[in-house]
């Protein structure tokens, strides 16, 4: 009875003039009563436990009395309410989470600009990269490594501009415009934009000058726009002409950068940053790091101070072994590529001069590659 208090509780409230007869045929009954309080003689107030009320209920039918109730909280009621709460909290506590998880994740990839077949090699490129529909934002490439490799890999392309808002990345593509002469305003040549001999020819339109294995300079007119030689008919000149052209290039490759290009599979590990401490992290004696990508977390259009890290690692010995010379070929046409166009294709190379450290290489190279040397060159009739 000394406990009962400790439960959920009623404060009652007695008035009439049986009052008192009331409260003692309660005591009589032992019900349980603390903070008893008589406001006069015909009041009285008192605390009862919850399930005291249908008792007392039934008793003041006998009572010329009113009674009224008014319910309180207790440490008892604040148990039984711990389960309703810990369901609200819960349910907020999903539906934060649920909000960050959709605000990580690719709802729609849009490319604008450019011709259809453009726009499909792109979407078909960005894809190989992780950029697409329904991926998580940090399992794809970031945007500049994006707009890097399309500008590499697509030689059609000028212009790459990506975008960011919220969920949704807008791609806008601008192409090379091609000016070709007005067949009727303006005659062209095309003449070498390099020196080199000519591997083989694809004549559009034109009359040529020049034919296959012919070494050329720089300037020399290989297919002109004069149809006939007195000069008197005109047209454009059209067509890709190949040619091996020779570089003598000054190469400095990194280790790393080269073993992470010959390694099929590198070891992945993944860590957490918050702020400017980096929790998870991998810290093995046998793996040396050779790549290292971050990620920001966002929270619907925020960007959080959280990121994720991706880094690759390559066994210690991998780093030891011995570069031979076929190694570099890959990695130095990728380099060409990157300069000279994606249509280069490297047919020779050879090492001139090889100084090694113990984390890079510097070369002099000879190569021998296989472009497009041909250039427009607009006739000027009045000459």
């Amino acid at each position: 009875m000394n406990g009962f208090h400790w439960n959920e509780y009623v404060k009652v409230h007695v008035k009439g003039g049986q009052a008192s007869q009331l409260f003692l045929e309660l005591h009589r009954l032992s019900i349980p009563m603390h903070d008893i309080k008589r406001e006069n003689e015909t009041e009285i107030k008192f605390c009862t436990s919850l399930d005291s009320v249908k008792e007392i209920k039934s008793i003041r039918k006998r009572f010329q009395c009113k009674v009224y109730f008014e319910r309180k909280n207790s440490i008892k009621r604040a148990y039984k309410m711990r389960g309703r709460m810990a369901s609200y909290v819960l349910g907020t506590f999903f539906a934060l989470f649920l909000l960050f998880a959709l605000s990580n994740v690719i709802w729609k990839v849009e490319i604008v600009g450019g011709s259809p077949e453009s726009r499909f090699e792109v979407s078909q490129l960005i894809d190989q990269l992780g950029l697409k529909q329904g991926n998580w934002v940090q399992a794809s490439e970031d945007i500049s490594t994006v707009e890097r490799e399309v500008m590499n890999q697509i030689e059609k392309i000028s212009y790459i501009g990506i975008n960011r808002t919220g969920t949704t990345f807008l791609i806008k593509i601008k192409e090379q415009s091609i000016n070709e002469p007005d067949p009727d305003e303006h005659p062209s040549n095309l003449i070498a934009s390099k020196s080199g001999t000519i591997h083989s020819m694809f004549i559009t339109n034109g009359r040529p000058l020049a034919k296959v294995n012919d070494t050329v300079k720089k300037g020399d007119i290989l297919v002109t726009g004069e149809l006939s030689e007195e000069g008197e008919d005109f047209t454009y000149s059209e067509g890709d002409i190949l040619a091996e052209v020779w570089y003598n290039i000054d190469v400095t490759i990194e280790n790393k950068a080269l073993l992470y290009s010959l390694e099929d599979e590198a070891t992945q590990r993944y860590s957490l940053n918050i702020g400017n401490r980096e929790f998870f992290a991998t810290n093995k004696e046998d793996l040396v790091e050779v790549h290292k990508r971050s990620q920001p977390l966002f929270f619907l259009n925020w960007e959080l101070p959280l990121s994720i890290n991706k880094t690759l690692f390559l066994q210690e010995q991998s780093l030891e072994q011995t570069i031979e010379t076929e190694d570099y070929t890959n990695y130095v046409e990728a380099q060409l590529k990157r300069k000279l166009g994606q249509s280069v294709e490297l047919i020779y190379l050879k090492v001139l001069h090889e100084q090694r450290h113990s984390d890079k290489v510097e070369l002099e190279l000879f190569v021998k590659v296989i472009e497009d040397i041909s250039e427009a060159q607009i006739i000027n009739q009045g000459d």
